[in-house]
């Protein structure tokens, strides 16, 4: 009779492997998140502070050398405006790092201020049907969630050459759905299946750890891509 010990033996270790990755993969998620909530929270502190008050000094000191030095002064002006775009750019390196209205206002309006700022950037028309009862979950849901979300609008800028986005956030099954659509060319089953394809992998890896299911297929009511995501929200 054939000995099937090594081949069993083999099958164990690559299942323990697999394990063991796929556990490494949800902490380094769960890690990089904490990590920028900090980073957040350092810059909106800590460089928020400094600027403002190197803003107000300088407005002081211009506001004295206006009348006797105005060349001076309209070089403090500039240095002003420059520190006010510092502080657009801070603003804007926090809420990629973190959107601080995640914490603030909750999911749902999170969800669309981000589809509208999309949209504005873009040109590509946004039509937004976001549930606001998922305010109050849990944060590492709600970030999960916004995160499936911000790397679907991603996907469709580079690769779909859409014209239009749907994007719907509703109960389903004691969880949430989240449904993203879009008019484009779609994407080539062998783009998402690139190794490189560190977005979708990294979709799929949090969707993994949320206990969840992620699909990714054509509409079935015209061109394009649709993502589908399905949080089981019981824990």
């Amino acid at each position: 009779m054939e000995n099937l010990e090594p081949n069993e033996n083999l099958e164990t270790a690559a299942g323990l492997r697999a394990r063991q990755l796929a556990a490494l993969s949800h902490h380094l998620i769960k890690l990089a998140e904490t990590e920028k909530a900090a980073l957040a929270r350092r810059l909106h502190d800590d460089l928020g502070g400094c600027l403002t008050v190197i803003s107000l000094d300088l407005l002081v000191v211009a506001e004295h050398l206006r009348q006797t030095e105005p060349d001076l002064a309209l070089r403090l002006q500039r240095a002003i405006a420059a520190i006010k775009d510092a502080v657009t750019l801070k603003r804007h390196i926090i809420d990629a790092l973190r959107p601080s209205m995640l914490d603030s206002l909750g999911l749902s309006a999170c969800l669309t201020d981000h589809a509208l700022e999309f949209q504005k950037r873009t040109g590509i028309q946004i039509t937004t049907d976001i549930c606001n009862d998922f305010d109050s979950i849990h944060a590492d849901s709600a970030i999960d969630i916004f995160r499936i979300a911000e790397e679907s609008f991603l996907n469709v800028e580079r690769h779909a050459d859409a014209r239009r986005i749907w994007i719907s956030l509703q109960p389903r099954d004691g969880g949430a759905r989240l449904l993203i659509e879009d008019d484009g060319v779609g994407i080539a089953s062998e783009v998402m299946n690139m190794p490189e394809s560190r977005g979708m992998i990294g979709m799929r890896e949090r969707m993994a750890l949320n206990g969840g299911s992620l699909k990714i297929f054509q509409r079935h009511h015209g061109s394009g891509t649709a993502v589908e995501a399905l949080f089981p929200l019981s824990r």
